[in-house]
């Protein structure tokens, strides 16, 4: 193997840029597939120095959802360094602390934190934050190196790529009007591991495979519109620094299978090869891929049976087949990303609805022989049984998938009980909404009606899903309420459930009062539950509320309300309330009373602004230090609470200073609207991770998500004199650290004949002459 390389540098605001470009003639005859080009490689090296704040420190800033495209990246300092990373998660922060010894180039890898608000959120990756300190008393001295491996290349045509361990590589295509693409992928080499995921040129991501030991596999993606496309490479070599993979991308057209329809196939080939000799050689061998689209209307289910015949070999053990489902719809999972998932040819079963018209596809992979039968039934779906319990049972030796519709008019919430259960199946809702978003509910069923989880469910067609083991039956009860808006007087029947949906707001605190207004001799056990309106169960409570006749009025048996105060947990849009009665007793029956298991009781439900702060405030930071004062005023209270909303600049790091005069003690917690999704560190991060100092001089730090902070202080008064409550903010020069832009190579390759391309950049000037080295890889013998 030889390679020649040009290197070219280039200095822009900062920003080094250094592009190898690396031409791979491999020798061997068994490397590359007949007609192979050996792709273009670039080998991008990004080098970013890192300013220094007044402190000595640097901060580095992070929130590219893509930066993994860019991998690995590397620190190089000429000291000690001390380095604090900082990862956002929902309702907490993580943090890890670590020192460098320098002179050094050390590998720096960030985690990708991603969250989500409920199962209608789609998922976010948060912002990372990096502190650098200087551990000697040298100048602190740091640069990022980033490096990304690129190539060009051919659709319709092999492609042959070079992949270093522990390297991002990347490779771009472009496509027009091709609807579907097959992409077979093939180590050249054992004990690896190589992932691929390819992306659109909407940086969706379309397609993913993985590759271990010396393996061969298809990758098959639905296309998104005409454009440059890119596929990133991640690799592991367990023996050898480099390893190469060959790439063969080919457009596709789909088989169409009508509802009703079916179709049989064979996957041909194999990996056992006769020789002329009677001896057997096992060769590896991409797999055939065939690739099937159906649809429904949007209100019918379909379902998708398969079925394979396995070969029988004796020599050999027989290729696996296996199916892949993907379609138009999305999925939000980090990045944005088309629906994919695996049919488990286990079930055979693979219930599907075109929600919003999207269309799905089914490619089945295999070979050695071995033959299938799809057919698209379209039956007529029973729709799901809601509020009676009906038997279910799977008695045969094989697993069983069962579907149901479940038309929805208004919103409604949901809690799903058993009973008698052996074994058991595993229930799901899916539905694809307006946005295009393919979204799944997990859906949990307990025993006692009380302790089941509530779900709310906005208003829509879904499909409901249950998948069972062998030798599984029992009773199951769907129990489905409707929502209402807004609180007030609500009647809901023992054993059933009601949501109100209330207006909520991100930062605020609420306060509900739920009273029993029946005017009956009863005690009632409630469940209460709140949901956000992203589908997150926030609260879950009870209460045994009880009126009683004395005389001519009526009076509370033990307690007739119960008042519930919230955090701020809600986002902004509005939350859904839910009463499920769940116990109704006579409380004049005596000792133990007597149950009534057919009524209905009553409700009046309140739900408001907690009037919770002593005080509010507003103020903003921008690139200089800022005092913000608050007097506390004589006399004052024992525990008094402040809402402060700092205004800033996103993705910056910032020093808090506390100062306090007749305070015995503070506590502070630090919220933040992602998207109008509620957002925040507790005081016992703050206060474990990074507070420093005393009640009366503090400090800690903490970085903004947004372009606003809201700091809830709780303090505890001495109530000797008038108090102050004074904070200092300062802000921090930032490194923002993100992947570089992908550009798009052309697919021009060289076929093995040693000639090389001839690299020509307009407006680079070359800083290097010609190097020509030789790398030594070492390929998996094929027999």
């Amino acid at each position: 193997m030889s390679l020649v390389i040009h290197t070219i540098s280039q200095v822009r605001g900062g920003l080094v840029l250094t592009a190898t470009t690396i031409v791979v003639l491999l020798i061997c005859s068994n490397a590359l597939p007949v007609h192979a080009a050996v792709a273009t490689l670039w080998d991008m090296e990004y080098t970013q120095v890192l300013t220094e704040d007044t402190n000595g420190h640097s901060y580095v800033v992070d929130d590219d959802p893509y930066d993994w495209a860019t991998f690995p990246n590397y620190l190089l300092h000429r000291q000690d360094v001390g380095i604090n990373a900082t990862y956002y998660y929902r309702t907490e922060w993580d943090r890890e602390e670590e020192v460098l010894a320098g002179p050094s180039e050390t590998l720096i890898y960030l985690d990708e934190p991603s969250e989500s608000w409920g199962w209608l959120s789609n998922t976010t990756v948060l912002t990372r934050f990096l502190e650098l300190s200087n551990m000697t008393n040298e100048d602190l001295s740091l640069t990022v190196r980033m490096h990304r491996m690129e190539y060009g290349l051919n659709v319709g045509a092999p492609n042959t790529i070079l992949l270093r361990s522990g390297y991002a590589a990347v490779g771009t295509f472009n496509l027009t009007n091709e609807e579907f693409i097959h992409v077979a992928l093939s180590s050249n080499q054992d004990d690896i591991a190589i992932m691929a995921v390819v992306f659109g040129p909407d940086h969706r991501g379309l397609g993913e495979a993985q590759l271990t030991e010396g393996e061969s596999t298809v990758m098959p993606f639905r296309t998104s519109g005409p454009g440059m496309y890119y596929m990133l490479f991640i690799s592991e070599g367990f023996n050898s620094a480099y390893m190469s993979v060959d790439v063969t991308i080919t457009p596709i057209t789909p088989t169409a299978l009508s509802a009703g329809s079916y179709v049989e196939g064979t996957l041909e080939g194999g990996e056992i090869v006769l020789n002329d000799d009677g001896s057997v050689t096992h060769r590896e061998r991409v797999p055939q891929a065939h690739t099937y689209k159906f649809a429904t209307n949007s209100t019918h289910p379909g379902l998708i049976h398969l079925r394979v015949n396995y070969p029988e070999m004796v020599l050999y053990p027989a290729f696996s087949p296996y199916a892949i489902i993907t379609s138009t719809a999305n999925t939000e999972t980090g990045i944005p990303a088309v629906f994919l998932d695996a049919m488990d040819i286990n079930y055979g079963v693979y219930p599907y609805q075109s929600f919003q018209g999207e269309v799905y596809y089914l490619t089945v992979i295999g070979q050695d022989g071995a033959t299938y039968t799809i057919y698209n039934e379209v039956p007529s779906l029973n729709l799901l049984p809601v509020n009676s319990e009906f038997y279910i049972d799977n008695i045969l030796q094989q697993r069983r998938t069962v579907a149901y519709s479940l038309p929805l008019a208004t919103d409604s919430v949901l809690k799903v009980n058993s009973s008698l259960t052996v074994g058991g199946f595993e229930w799901r809702v899916f539905r694809v909404f307006e946005d295009m978003n393919y979204r799944v509910l997990s859906v949990s069923a307990s025993d006692n009606f009380d302790l089941a989880q509530t779900y709310y469910l906005p208003a829509g067609n879904y499909l409901v899903v249950g998948r069972s083991s062998t030798e599984t039956r029992g009773l199951y009860e769907f129990n489905l309420g409707p929502v209402v808006s807004g609180a007030g007087g609500v009647a809901v029947d023992n054993g059933r459930l009601i949501g109100l949906k209330v207006p909520t707001q991100v930062y605020d605190l609420y306060t509900m009062n739920v009273t029993l207004t029946t005017h009956d001799n009863i005690t009632v056990s409630t469940g209460i539950s709140m949901i956000t309106n992203l589908g997150m169960e926030m609260v879950s409570s009870s209460a045994t509320l009880g009126n009683r006749q004395n005389g001519l009025r009526w009076e509370a048996h033990g307690a007739n309300r119960t008042t519930l105060n919230t955090g701020a947990v809600f986002n902004d849009g509005f939350g859904v309330i839910v009463l499920s009665p769940y116990s109704v007793v006579n409380n004049t029956g005596g000792l133990g009373g007597n149950h009534y298991y057919h009524y209905t009781v009553d409700y009046f439900v309140t739900f408001e602004e907690w009037d919770y702060f002593n005080g509010s405030s507003t103020f903003s930071v921008a690139a200089s230090p800022v005092w913000h004062n608050i007097t506390l005023g004589d006399p004052g209270d024992a525990e008094e609470n402040y809402k402060i909303t700092m205004g800033c600049t996103p993705d910056t790091w910032f020093t808090v200073e506390v100062f306090t005069d007749d305070v015995s003690d503070w506590e502070v917690s630090v919220y933040q609207s992602i998207d109008g999704k509620s957002q925040f560190i507790p005081w016992y991060d703050i206060e474990n991770d990074v507070l420093e100092g005393t009640v009366e001089k503090a400090k800690f730090q903490v970085g903004s998500l947004t372009d606003e902070l809201v700091f809830f202080f709780s303090i505890d008064r001495s109530l000797v004199d008038e108090g102050r409550l004074d904070i200092r903010v300062t802000p921090h020069v930032m490194n923002y650290m993100a992947a570089p832009p992908i550009v798009y190579r052309a697919g021009s390759a060289v076929q093995p004949t040693g000639e090389f391309p001839v690299l020509a950049l307009a407006g680079v000037s070359v800083a290097a002459a010609v190097v020509v080295i030789a790398v030594v890889v070492y390929l998996k013998k094929k027999k």
